[in-house]
């Protein structure tokens, strides 16, 4: 038997809880549909009943992502982090740049989109 395939099983795998996932993927559906309403509520030209609807919609999918992090927060805050054994070296450095990258803009409203 390889010495190497026993070591690797006995290193506990730690994931993140199902709370923490849900609450992940939750954000991540309501920031993707938030997004793509505004992209089609932007298409309706003046000011119709259903740009209000859409606009409305719109509004109350990033409060729900706004309340929804705040409980993310909250719950990692309160919880122990998983442990990253073997995170890849590329991993960390795109991770380095790619925060500072979401936030550089995040004053732009239209996210710098415009046609």
């Amino acid at each position: 038997m390889d010495s190497s395939a026993h070591v690797a099983s006995a290193v506990p795998v730690e994931r993140y809880s199902a709370t923490a996932i849900g609450l992940h993927w939750a954000i991540a559906l309501l920031m993707i549909c938030g997004f793509w309403l505004g992209w089609i509520m932007t298409d309706i030209p003046g000011m119709t009943p259903t740009k209000l609807k859409y606009f409305s919609w719109h509004k109350w999918i990033g409060v729900t992502v706004f309340a929804l992090a705040v409980i993310r927060v909250i719950w990692r805050a309160t919880h122990r982090a998983r442990r990253s054994v073997h995170a890849a070296l590329a991993e960390g450095r795109g991770a380095r740049h790619a925060f500072p990258a979401l936030y550089a803009d995040a004053g732009d409203s239209d996210l710098g989109l415009s046609v």
